[in-house]
C-alpha cells in the first residue's frame, strides 16, 4: 500500500474517531452530568489536540511530497489499520456502554484513561511516522 493511502486512511480514522467520540460524550452524558460529559471530554481532547495539530500541520505544510510513493508492506499497513480501528471502537465503546448504563461514571473515565494512554502511544508512533519527521514535508514558515 502506498504510504499516501495509509496516511489517508489513518488520518480519517482517527479524527473521525476522536470526533465522534468527543460529540457522543456531550450528547450521551451531557444530559445527565455535564460535569462529567466535560471530564470525559477533557480525558480525550490531548491525544485528539496533537493529533490534528500533526495532521493539519502536514497538509498545510505539504510540499512535493515524494514520501507519498513509498510503498509500506502489507503487514505494516494492516497493523496500523487494525490499531487504529481498534482505538477508536474502544474509545466509542466504552462511551456507548456508559450511555447503555452498562457503566459507571467512574469506570468510563477510567477505561477513557486506559485507552487514550495504551493505545494512544502505539498509534502515536503511526502518526509520528505517516505525518512528522522521516521523509514528511515540513510546514511553510
Amino acid at each position: 500500500m502506498k504510504r499516501s493511502a495509509l496516511r489517508d486512511r489513518i488520518c480519517w480514522a482517527l479524527v473521525g474517531s476522536h470526533l465522534f467520540a468527543i460529540f457522543f460524550s456531550a450528547i450521551a452524558i451531557g444530559p445527565r452530568s455535564f460535569e462529567d460529559a466535560l471530564d470525559v471530554i477533557l480525558l480525550i481532547t490531548p491525544l485528539t489536540g496533537a493529533y490534528l495539530m500533526i495532521i493539519v500541520q502536514y497538509f498545510v505544510g505539504q510540499n512535493a511530497a515524494v514520501s507519498d510513493e513509498v510503498v509500506i508492506g502489507k503487514t505494516a499497513a494492516d497493523l496500523f489499520t487494525v490499531l487504529t480501528a481498534a482505538f477508536g471502537a474502544a474509545l466509542i465503546g466504552v462511551l456507548y456502554l456508559s450511555w447503555n448504563g452498562d457503566l459507571s461514571m467512574d469506570l468510563l473515565k477510567r477505561s477513557v484513561g486506559v485507552i487514550e494512554t495504551v493505545l494512544g502511544v502505539y498509534v502515536s508512533l503511526f502518526v509520528k511516522m505517516l505525518f512528522g519527521g522521516d521523509g514528511a514535508a515540513q510546514p511553510v514558515p
